[in-house]
């Protein structure tokens, strides 16, 4: 790509999710986490996936919307997505995320005021991904990650205190566009 290429840069962010084209509220009073998991061992199924997280959606506020969906519906995860959202596997985890029929889709919710809860939600979804496995979509930064990268990146690198470190929550993608 050439410094003259028409290109699109996208600053994701996982967690947040901000709708300019809403007049008040431009911050949501819930916040959002949607996450893809692709198992390459045992069999990750929506009761399956619902138990998992059973702990941490009990009495706490949280939810967590589960769906089994066609891997090349899910977005980020279709033929075009892949080049774009698998930067940062190996090639024998790209195979493996080309090889998946299906992914289990999972929305989790809780109140944008629990800021301890991104985190929860990070080491829960990381727990499944070691135990299966898995490899994890974020949608909202459309990146994927091995279980070692997501805890690496979102947790132990992206929590190191009280508060989370911004730029390991952050995707920036560049596209090159033809017109």
């Amino acid at each position: 790509m050439t410094l003259r290429s028409w290109c699109t840069l996208l600053i994701l962010c996982s967690g947040l999710v901000v709708n300019a084209a809403e007049k008040p509220p431009l911050v949501h009073e819930v916040a959002q986490l949607p996450i893809a998991l692709m198992a390459t061992k045992g069999q990750l199924t929506g009761a399956v996936a619902r138990k998992a997280f059973e702990s941490l959606t009990a009495n706490k506020g949280t939810t967590v919307d589960i769906e089994i969906v066609k891997r090349a519906d899910y977005p980020g995860l279709d033929a075009d997505g892949l080049k774009y959202s698998t930067t940062k596997l190996s090639a024998e985890e790209r195979a493996k995320v080309e090889s998946a029929a299906t992914v289990v889709s999972l929305v989790f919710k809780w109140p944008r005021t629990d800021s301890k809860r991104l985190r929860e939600v990070y080491e829960a979804v990381a727990k499944v991904a070691v135990k299966y496995q898995a490899i994890i979509q974020d949608r909202h930064t459309v990146t994927a990650f091995s279980s070692e990268q997501w805890t690496q990146r979102r947790i132990v690198n992206g929590w190191p205190g009280a508060i989370p470190d911004g730029p390991s929550h952050f995707q920036v993608h560049v596209i090159e566009q033809d017109n």
